[in-house]
């Protein structure tokens, strides 16, 4: 393996150990607490999508 190629390895786990906290409490948020992180951004997004597909939020799924 090359220089380039060790760096390269090395840059992934770098990265991935840098995200893994971040993430992990983002989805503890998501999952566990009782507000959702990210409402007012991502709420409208979201119900923008489900309209466009047809999905009807009383309805089950």
């Amino acid at each position: 393996m090359t220089l380039i190629g060790w760096l390269q390895t090395l840059l992934f786990f770098a990265l991935v150990l840098a995200l893994t906290k971040p993430v992990g409490l983002y989805l503890f948020r998501v999952f566990e607490a009782d507000t959702q992180p990210l409402p007012r951004v991502l709420g409208p997004i979201e119900r923008a999508l489900l309209r466009l597909c047809g999905v009807k939020r009383e309805h089950e799924q």
